[in-house]
């Protein structure tokens, strides 16, 4: 008898640890339009082109967790060089002075598009007090410096861990780009 109690404890330890959702946590707040994707419940993707992703990511009121969510994972910047530069630049603007949404996201899509050029940014962005936005800030340096491993700064960091991350990136980019002149 004590077997079959301790046999039905394991396996309903199991099963409870690989339930997607417990209670609705996770879940978009609009289920009229979700789909299941990967074995997730996620909310239809928002639509259209850049200028109106970016004009969502200013807006400080029509931010939510769930429109994060609906955005593409990867967010094209235009195809001409004028209005992706400028692009790059409201980005830029996005991550000194945003929510601590926009940030993420604008971490993300700077990572993606500018390469070498995106590491002051960066090294900016692995300052700030949200730990997702120093998280998405180290992931993106991992990307664009082809070093997977990073200078091993853990996911849940300490600030002295940090600091030495930083510094540890800001050595590597002045080894790449000698000439380069970074703030501190």
């Amino acid at each position: 008898m004590l077997f079959l109690l301790r046999s039905t404890k394991q396996s309903l330890k199991l099963a409870i640890e690989e339930t997607k959702f417990q209670g609705g946590v996770g879940l978009p707040k609009n289920l009229a339009n979700a789909k299941m994707k990967d074995g997730k419940v996620v909310a239809e993707e928002v639509s259209g082109d850049i200028e109106s992703i970016l004009q969502m990511l200013e807006s400080e009121d029509g931010l939510t967790a769930d429109t994060v969510k609906a955005l593409p994972p990867d967010i094209t910047l235009s195809g001409d060089a004028i209005k992706r530069r400028e692009q790059q630049e409201q980005l830029k603007a996005l991550i000194s002075e945003g929510n601590y949404l926009a940030r993420r996201v604008a971490v993300r899509s700077l990572a993606r598009e500018q390469k070498l050029e995106a590491v002051p940014t960066l090294l900016f962005a692995m300052t700030d007090p949200d730990k997702n936005v120093v998280r998405e800030a180290r992931d993106a340096l991992r990307f664009i410096s082809r070093r997977l491993d990073g200078f091993g700064l853990k996911d849940n960091f300490t600030e002295e861990e940090r600091n030495k991350a930083v510094q540890a990136w800001r050595n590597w980019y002045l080894q790449v780009r000698p000439e380069a002149e970074l703030e501190e």
